[in-house]
């Protein structure tokens, strides 16, 4: 069965996710998808080169019954008979009003953000739409935590974490013309990524304060987050600066194993998209990333 790709983040529009959904697609057979995306000025040029079959609507792809009808009439044209989303919230929406033209969604893929709607008031009706896919993917284990205390049952979900392209991101790929551009030869450098470093994007955040004062990065000294811990490891204690400075942050509270927080870890870790139930480390393959489009879609 086609699937038609709905997603308001696509090239040649820059960014994260865009890059995240374009790099997963362009690993897939093109005869067994087509995408919907919004129109940019560049996208003319972008779809020539894309090496799949895009359709352009005129206008932000978000959840409305005008969408939906758009989307609909493109599956038509293009035989698809499901839909994948290319990202989780606000779109899940789009769910129950796709149902409506006969257009099960088979696929959502989120990027963390959608841990963040379920922590609001009312998270759980928030994120309830996602229960309407029939795979649900996610980047890390801070993400699986959350998002498998509202969609049920927690099966629905799977890890899908593309690994960094080894092609391009390599040593001796352009880092010595960098150097001598900017007069760093002899200079020793730290440099930090700040993106998709901190929790609600699924990987925990690095802290370098202690070492390196002033670097980039160094957020752990943050007074809030202290006070935030701070509560949260001495909760119901009468005393709780004391009990804090007494055991550093590393109370009983504070402190729970990897198997506590993520049930899965007790059977291998979370389950892999990517590679047959293990989380691949490196550039994914056009195979494995094509046989977990199969798994997760057919």
């Amino acid at each position: 069965m086609r699937t038609l790709v709905v997603t308001n983040d696509l090239p040649p529009r820059r960014g994260g996710i865009q890059t995240f959904v374009h790099e997963i697609l362009r690993r897939l057979d093109p005869d067994s998808f087509a995408v919907f995306g919004p129109a940019e000025s560049e996208s003319p040029a972008f779809d020539a080169s894309a090496g799949y079959e895009v359709h352009r609507y005129s206008g932000s792809v978000i959840p409305t019954p005008r969408v939906a009808k758009a989307v609909a009439e493109v599956a038509a044209a293009t035989g698809a008979g499901q839909i994948m989303l290319g990202s989780g919230m606000p779109n899940a929406y789009l769910i129950p009003l796709l149902r409506r033209h006969d257009l099960p969604t088979a696929l959502v893929i989120t990027h963390g953000n959608e841990a963040g709607w379920a922590q609001l008031p009312g998270g759980r009706a928030l994120v309830q739409p996602l229960n309407g896919a029939r795979a649900v993917t996610y980047l890390g284990d801070f993400t699986y935590r959350i998002l498998s205390q509202y969609i049920q049952p927690a099966d629905k979900l799977h890890r899908l974490s593309p690994g960094v392209d080894t092609d391009r991101f390599s040593p001796g790929n352009g880092g010595a013309d960098f150097r001598r551009r900017h007069n760093l030869s002899n200079a020793f450098v730290i440099g930090t990524l700040t993106a998709h470093t901190h929790p609600p994007m699924g990987s925990r955040r690095r802290r370098f304060g202690h070492r390196f004062p002033g670097s980039l990065g160094s957020g752990g000294a943050d007074p809030r987050r202290r006070q935030r811990r701070q509560r949260r490891c001495c909760a119901g204690r009468r005393n709780r600066k004391a009990h804090w400075n007494q055991s550093r942050g590393n109370c009983r509270g504070n402190r729970r194993t990897r198997a506590q927080r993520n049930p899965k870890v007790r059977d291998g870790g979370p389950r892999s998209s990517m590679d047959g139930g293990r989380v691949a480390v490196g550039r994914p393959s056009d195979e494995r990333v094509g046989n977990s489009w199969g798994r997760l879609t057919g």
